[in-house]
């Protein structure tokens, strides 16, 4: 496997030292691979203090913690020119844990020790147990959440093949590429801002690899389209090789409403707070 990856040389002369040059990298796409596994950690964690207001009277009002843990194992099956086609996925671990003033409660989700085929055709994905029926409607809304953009071309992979980067350097990211990067596609959310800057490159788990460490800023605030305002901060690491992300970081504040009931009972539901996200992967290549 090349990589890309090349430094500015210091530049020396007689007598004096010249400060060195910034570094400089150049970021390469590695296609999916038949063979390729990715073990996947997820921690999301989302402090909420929710009221239920008619006017600007609050009619209830409740403090809930929501904290989603899940660990996945991913294992690509076929694969075409830019995209992987089929893969199977496999859920160690997939929790969520609700805690309010009243109680504490630990659930296992549906898809917790279970493994499933998903196959992108055109716009198409279909998802089925690995016998060929069909998962139940809960399963396959989990597995459909997680896996919604499978088998498309990788945006942010995209976005950085054949760039070249200066650490230090700030990007401004596409609002297209930023609201499909987050999630936002099909919510109608505007990402309104969604900045990248290039802190440092470092050597990855078994120094084999250069990983290049981001700062995010993402600012996603379009509250009478959608109702959710976020203004999240983090860190993300890239391999430079392959443009695939080993870890991302995001803190933040969020907010959301929507209004429901008839014209003359209307109440609206309001939710506002902090979110924390932790995402870790490990790729294994075949």
């Amino acid at each position: 496997m090349r990589l890309a990856l090349f430094f500015v040389l210091i530049s020396i002369s007689w007598g004096s030292v010249g400060d060195a040059a910034p570094q400089k990298i150049v970021f390469e796409r590695r296609l999916a691979q038949p063979g390729d596994t990715s073990v996947q950690e997820l921690i999301c964690d989302l402090d909420l203090q929710m009221s239920i207001r008619q006017g600007s009277q609050v009619v209830q009002a409740q403090r809930q913690l929501l904290k989603r843990k899940q660990n996945r194992r991913l294992t690509i099956l076929q694969a075409a020119a830019n995209a992987p086609k089929k893969a199977r996925v496999t859920y160690d671990k997939s929790v969520i844990t609700v805690i309010s003033p009243e109680q504490q409660s630990s659930s296992a989700q549906p898809v917790t020790g279970k493994s499933y085929l998903i196959t992108r055709q055109a716009d198409q994905l279909t998802i089925t147990n690995p016998d060929g029926s069909e998962p139940s409607e809960a399963e396959l809304a989990i597995v459909t959440g997680n896996m919604g953009s499978f088998g498309l071309p990788n945006p942010i992979a995209e976005f950085f093949h054949g760039k070249s980067v200066t650490v230090g350097q700030q990007l401004e990211l596409p609002v297209e590429l930023a609201r499909d990067l987050v999630g936002f596609a099909e919510t109608g959310n505007t990402v309104s801002s969604f900045e990248m800057k290039l802190l440092r490159v470092e050597l990855g788990e078994g120094r084999r690899s250069q990983v290049a460490v981001f700062t995010i800023q993402l600012l996603a605030d379009d509250p009478d389209a959608s109702g959710v305002s976020m203004k999240l901060a983090g860190e993300m690491k890239m391999e430079v090789a392959t443009c695939r992300a080993t870890s991302v970081q995001l803190t933040g504040a969020v907010s959301a409403f929507e209004d429901q009931g008839p014209p003359q009972g209307r109440f609206r539901m309001h939710s506002e707070g902090e979110i924390q996200v932790a995402v870790r992967a490990e790729h294994q290549q075949r």
